[in-house]
């Protein structure tokens, strides 16, 4: 369900390998009888506009469409990680071709901006 047409999906295992040896990665999943189900990946980074901060954003969400019923305790169960890892926010980002505004907003998240790509 990620990369689109003109982007192609090629996933940088590298990249991804280095940031969880550096603790940046965080990758949380959803299981049911030992399979996977869904996955939720986080990424932290110190902020440019606020020295001293640190953000941590989604990476990838994923749940099987058969299981998305648990989206609110993926959620939950993420958030209470990170709370007890000492972050005070998550930011959480969607693409506009799967949508999860509404089930965003009750559980709690405001949105903050809005997004534009433009094909050069």
């Amino acid at each position: 369900e990620v990369g689109s047409t003109d982007i192609p999906l090629n996933v940088d295992w590298e990249v991804y390998f280095h940031l969880e040896d550096t603790g940046k990665l965080k990758v949380f999943t959803a299981r049911k009888n030992g399979s996977l189900i869904g996955y939720f990946l986080t990424i932290s980074f110190n902020s440019l506009q606020s020295k001293g901060h640190t953000l941590i954003t989604n990476d990838a969400i994923y749940l099987d469409p058969d299981h998305r019923g648990i989206g609110k305790h993926l959620f939950t169960f993420v958030e209470g990680c990170l709370r007890e890892d000492g972050y005070d926010s998550l930011i959480v980002t969607a693409t506009e071709r799967h949508k999860i505004d509404r089930f965003l907003e009750c559980m709690g998240y405001d949105k903050i901006e809005t997004r534009f790509r433009k094909v050069l």
